[in-house]
């Protein structure tokens, strides 16, 4: 069952690589690049990374989603880019079932993202939710119904490949960018870098962490990079900093996302 489901979301992301460009669509968010992947490789260092990627057919994206989404600011970590054709938002929920922490996310980076910040206690919602750990309300994920989270194998593998896609993002339903009144558990960035060649890594100087006492687990705010190319799927990581990961199949600028497509289906 779960090998049909990647199966039809590949056939999802392969039409959308295709025909994916700034003059061939009009500005909103990518139903194909909206969803939520599980990195569940190693327990103690796990989450599910909800994600979303808004196509900017011309003109400032800031002020376009902020009129979408009223008091929706950025905050830069690098670069500034107003202009760019595509914004690629993450946001992480740590999912551990054991005493693990979440200290960066990683982003595979072939060079090709022009800016990168996040949108301060600002998160996914679905029908479920504000999307939030355990210590919030326990929907974790961006889609309904949350993917199982709880082991090995419920891990997304890196093929190109996402846990789930299709979800639609707009200021009027359910799937949405809200604010989140829990600020204490809702961690922020507090810079980026390429430490690890080929990812480009956003570091948490708060981990997002399992509290201790009450079993239950942080989130991030919505995170994001910038770039002027189209979005095709390959790794992300959550990572304790040190070297202990898990990974699995987020959004990434590539510029040759038909060459990832063909590692997929094996050709």
């Amino acid at each position: 069952m779960a090998r049909l489901k990647k199966v039809a979301v590949l056939a999802v992301v392969a039409s959308s690589a295709l025909m994916l460009s700034p003059s061939q669509a009009s500005a909103g968010f990518l139903p194909a690049f909206t969803g939520n992947t599980v990195m569940f490789d190693t327990p103690g260092r796990s989450g599910v990374v909800s994600f979303a990627v808004y196509q900017n057919t011309g003109g400032d994206w800031t002020t376009q989603l902020a009129t979408q989404f009223p008091g929706l600011s950025p905050s830069w970590l690098s670069g500034m880019d107003t202009t760019a054709a595509f914004v690629y938002m993450y946001q992480v929920v740590n999912v551990s079932n054991a005493n693990g922490k979440i200290d960066n996310f990683r982003v595979s980076d072939y060079g090709l993202y022009t800016s990168a910040g996040y949108f301060a206690d600002r998160v996914f919602s679905d029908p479920e939710g504000r999307v939030e750990g355990t210590a919030g309300n326990g929907n974790y994920a961006l889609g309904t119904p949350n993917p199982p989270a709880n082991s090995k194998s419920n891990d997304d593998t890196v093929d190109g490949v996402p846990t789930h896609a299709g979800e639609v993002i707009t200021s009027s339903g359910p799937d949405n960018i809200v604010a989140d009144p829990n600020t204490t558990n809702t961690i922020d960035p507090g810079s980026v870098n390429q430490s690890l060649p080929g990812f480009i890594t956003f570091n948490f100087p708060t981990s997002i962490g399992k509290l201790q006492g009450n079993n239950t687990n942080q989130w991030s705010s919505i995170v994001f990079l910038t770039s002027n190319v189209a979005p095709t799927y390959w790794a992300g990581r959550v990572t304790d900093g040190v070297g202990d990961y898990s990974d699995g199949d987020v959004p990434v600028a590539s510029s040759e996302p038909g060459t990832l497509l063909m590692i997929v289906i094996g050709v």
